[in-house]
């Protein structure tokens, strides 16, 4: 599911993971995976305030 929230799509979250090299890139990409699972539970519980 694409991120709703314009800046929140915008930004690299984990660009600077990518060009540090200490972190192999297929990590920083399960990474990325996740952080994409979790912005609409996020962004729901942002539109809903029950946080």
């Amino acid at each position: 599911m694409p991120i709703g929230n314009p800046r929140g799509a915008r930004h690299s979250f984990l660009e600077g993971l990518h060009e540090d090299g200490y972190f192999p890139d297929h990590v920083v990409d399960e990474g990325w995976t996740i952080l994409l699972a979790l912005c609409p539970d996020v962004e729901e519980l942002i539109a809903t305030r029950e946080w």
